[in-house]
């Protein structure tokens, strides 16, 4: 006899799994073309990784992307590979909502841009947000926060060297919108 409870348990196994199988098939898809973008559109990697073969495909950029990802593979953990699937999926919502909050009265956006009920929903999805992030094991969060700060030390070591020698970002204050 099949106990519901375990039945109920299993199909919410199979569901996250298969949610999480679509996040990293989504990944592995864009993270290439995410990376060439930045390498050859917006000069913040380098600009080896924005080089595309014939057929427009970034080659240096899905080169790194694999061995980044056979790295992770090989490091034998499967269950902490698709935590950090979803953490990264899920971290992105924190720049999404305190934008939402920043820019719902920006005097250069559409008069529309209207939130129903004001911050209520911007600051319950940050505050969930928070509380679900409690919810990844502390390795996660210090590896997230590590690969964060290296990112953040290369981006200003690359903005200084740039400053140094002249060059300027495509991102700059003539673009800016806001």
């Amino acid at each position: 006899m099949i106990n519901s409870r375990n039945l109920i348990y299993t199909n919410i196994l199979d569901l996250t799994l298969i949610s999480i199988l679509g996040v990293a098939l989504s990944v592995s898809f864009s993270t290439p073309l995410i990376a060439s973008s930045l390498a050859s559109e917006h000069q913040l990697l380098p600009r080896t990784l924005g080089r595309q073969n014939k057929r427009g495909v970034p080659l240096q950029s899905l080169i790194l992307s694999v061995v980044i990802c056979a790295l992770f593979l090989l490091s034998g953990n499967y269950l902490f590979l698709a935590s950090c699937i979803v953490f990264t999926s899920f971290v992105q919502y924190v720049p999404t909502i305190l934008a939402a909050i920043k820019l719902r009265h920006h005097s250069k956006l559409p008069v529309g841009f209207k939130l129903p009920g004001g911050l209520t929903i911007p600051v319950l999805a940050l505050l969930v947000t928070m509380y679900l992030t409690l919810s990844f094991s502390v390795t996660l969060v210090l590896t997230g926060l590590g690969i964060f700060l290296v990112s953040a030390l290369w981006y200003l070591y690359d903005d200084r060297d740039r400053k140094a020698n002249g060059l300027e970002r495509d991102i700059s204050a003539k673009d800016r919108p806001f």
